[in-house]
């Protein structure tokens, strides 16, 4: 094989072509778990992500999947390349899975399935994947344990680990894993479907880029791939206004009675590059609601990305020109093994919307309101009707978007950390013995204004047999999302068991809720803050 068929990394038309061809690879990674999965919160609601790194660990590539996925992942490749040793311990063939908070991982239903890639002996890149598995073990069913007070609560915790080594699967590892959850079989084939996108990935990058490229095509241009990223986003950030921008919101609670959490950010708008720093955020939660760093830092990122181009292709060139600081011990960098399960979810959101709120001030023209949190139900337990087999699933009835100068807010839309797709009722009932009664946007949750807030879910489950055990798991439970100017708040999120006849309102973070044949839970989403010049 050639080592390569061009002479200069200078050739424009090189450089785009690789780009685009590894842009390609992650999204048919994406395809492949999305047609092969098992469960539908894989196959249905599109909880994952894939992306491409360099051997370093640098984002080269991403699909368009879950935001808070992909601008954190790259924190947990390059952290499980340093527990294990670095690139050199690493053979052709070995696969790693991890989803460890403390690792760079998210929370604990997230695994990481990540693959290197070599060419003749020689490392090129990394695929991996992170999708969020329906069950990981610990104390609550779907592995979301509202009042958790350690993270061992929450669930099985991976360390980087081979999965496969040198193309031998560990049976003995698999067996271990699926020993501690609740629904082997569809952990099994998720795990499986990630595997299969790694493999994919691995074979199109040496059929599509290497054997027509050549060896080195690759590597020559992984640099000007994310200089150019790099280059669009300083010269976005150089059409902010200097200056310091600041803002506040708050976690309203931890699930165990603390709260509310503050999130204070000062945004330093410097020429080219900005400086976030988190000065003055609360301490970490005794809670589940603490955010790892690679939460926090990727929340920080998506909340940058959506405030600038969105036609920069996204990699780790974007971050460069971004510094972040963030205390260790807040609930925004907590020390283990404080919980952290709702900290990739409503905590991301809430980091999202302050640090967007921050930069709106600096560029008006791009601001919005407060956006409406998904909620989070999951629930699981033995359906009597398939043999008394396990099942566990985890719902999102989606919140409404803030409105902004250009229009009213978009309703019933997953929360900027997510990509996800509602299951459809069908699918649902098919799988689980649960009923949708109703399902439908509840107009009266808008935040008022010249531009309206977008409205919230409403979505109604019922049990029809057996028990099953309920987590919530939500925020914005007591106040809506902000409104901008004159605009109103959104109405807040509501969450109702009625159980023989009689309604009881629930807090926004409660496990071990026991259901019956007959129970039916209520679930209205925040809507989106409203907007007024």
């Amino acid at each position: 094989m050639e080592q390569t068929k061009f002479k200069s990394v200078e050739d424009a038309l090189l450089i785009d072509l690789v780009r685009n061809a590894l842009e390609a690879i992650a999204k048919e990674m994406s395809i492949i778990m999305l047609r092969s999965a098992y469960s539908p919160i894989f196959s249905e609601g599109k909880d994952f992500s894939s992306a491409l790194f360099t051997p370093e660990g640098y984002t080269l590539a991403q699909a368009h999947d879950c935001p808070i996925h992909l601008a954190s992942m790259g924190f947990h490749v390059k952290q499980c390349l340093r527990e294990m040793g670095g690139t050199g311990v690493i053979d052709d063939g070995d696969l790693m899975i991890s989803n460890d908070p403390y690792s760079g991982g998210s929370h604990l239903p997230d695994i990481t399935v990540f693959k290197p890639i070599f060419c003749e002996g020689l490392l090129v890149a990394f695929a991996a994947n992170r999708a969020h598995h329906s069950d990981v073990g610990g104390w609550s069913p779907g592995s979301f344990t509202a009042d958790a007070e350690e993270i061992f609560q929450e669930g099985l915790r991976i360390p980087p680990v081979r999965l496969i080594r040198r193309g031998q699967l560990q049976e003995d590892l698999l067996a271990f894993v699926l020993r501690n959850v609740r629904d082997p079989e569809s952990m099994r084939g998720d795990l499986f479907a990630q595997i299969a996108a790694v493999n994919h990935a691995e074979k199109q990058i040496k059929s599509q880029i290497v054997s027509r490229l050549g060896l080195n095509a690759l590597k020559l241009c992984e640099a000007p791939i994310l200089d150019a990223s790099e280059a669009m986003m300083r010269r976005e950030i150089a059409e902010i206004p200097d200056g310091i921008y600041e803002a506040h919101d708050f976690v309203e609670d931890d699930g165990l009675g603390n709260g509310p959490f503050e999130i204070k950010v000062k945004v330093a708008v410097r020429g080219d590059s900005l400086e976030v720093d988190f000065a003055g955020t609360s301490s970490q939660a005794r809670g589940p609601i603490n955010a790892p760093l690679a939460v926090a830092s990727g929340a920080t990122f998506i909340a940058i990305l959506t405030m600038t181009d969105s036609k920069i292709p996204v990699n780790e060139g974007c971050y460069r020109p971004v510094t972040i600081k963030i205390e260790e011990g807040t609930f925004l960098n907590p020390r283990e093994p404080a919980p952290c399960v709702s900290g990739n979810t409503y905590t991301a959101l809430r980091v999202i919307d302050t640090v967007r709120s921050a930069l709106g001030k600096a560029i008006p023209h791009r601001a919005t309101a407060g956006n409406g949190d998904h909620l989070q139900f999951l629930a699981g337990g033995f359906d009597p009707q398939k043999n008394n087999a396990p099942y566990s699933f985890y719902e999102m009835p989606t919140g409404g978007w803030g409105a902004g100068s250009h229009g009213p807010g978009v309703g019933s839309a997953f929360g900027l950390v997510a990509n996800c797709r509602n299951v459809p009722i069908e699918i649902f009932e098919s799988k689980y013995p649960f009923r949708i009664n109703r399902m439908q946007l509840q107009g009266d949750s808008c935040g008022t204004g010249s531009n309206r807030g977008g409205a919230g879910m409403f979505k109604e489950y019922e049990l029809l047999r057996g028990t099953a055990r309920v987590t919530l798991a939500s925020d914005r439970q007591k106040l809506g999302p902000a409104g901008h100017g004159g605009g109103g708040h959104g109405n807040p999120g509501l969450q109702v068991l009625v159980q023989d006849g009689a309604c009881h309102t629930l807090p926004g973070k409660i496990s071990d809720i026991v259901m019956k044949a007959g129970d039916v839970i209520q679930l209205t989403a925040p809507g989106g803050g409203g907007w007024s010049e």
